[in-house]
């Protein structure tokens, strides 16, 4: 039914209620203390085949950026917030998406508008 890109992650350590090993620290402004606003790739919101409405949180990544040892703390952040508001959340690399698949996709939806209303004259 919809799909929400960058969905902020709002009041984290207010959220997450397991905050053992976690680093906040390392997102928020060192001068300040403020803290960064974490996002998800994408928040999406279905629809079942019974009528009841569900959400997915998933986290676009290229799979080299899981041996950061940051961006490990960070989508760990991600699965225990999603968890504590009992909404799916799953890690998607570029391994998981077909290369054939994605561009056929893209091939059709560059097809879906005329000339004008992609930019070309």
């Amino acid at each position: 039914m919809d799909i929400r890109e960058h969905y902020p992650l709002f009041n984290c350590e207010e959220v997450i209620q397991n905050k053992a090993g976690l680093n906040f620290d390392l997102f928020k402004d060192k001068d300040t203390g403020t803290p960064y606003i974490l996002s998800t790739s994408f928040l999406i919101t279905l629809k079942k085949t019974d009528g009841i409405i569900a959400y997915v949180a998933r986290s676009l990544k290229a799979d080299c950026e899981l041996e950061r040892k940051t961006a490990l703390e960070r989508l760990e952040i991600e699965r225990r917030y999603w968890q504590s508001q009992n909404i799916d959340w799953a890690i998607v690399t570029q391994k998981e998406i077909p290369v054939v698949k994605a561009k056929n996709i893209e091939w059709i939806h560059s097809s879906l508008f005329p000339a004008d209303e992609r930019g070309f004259t």
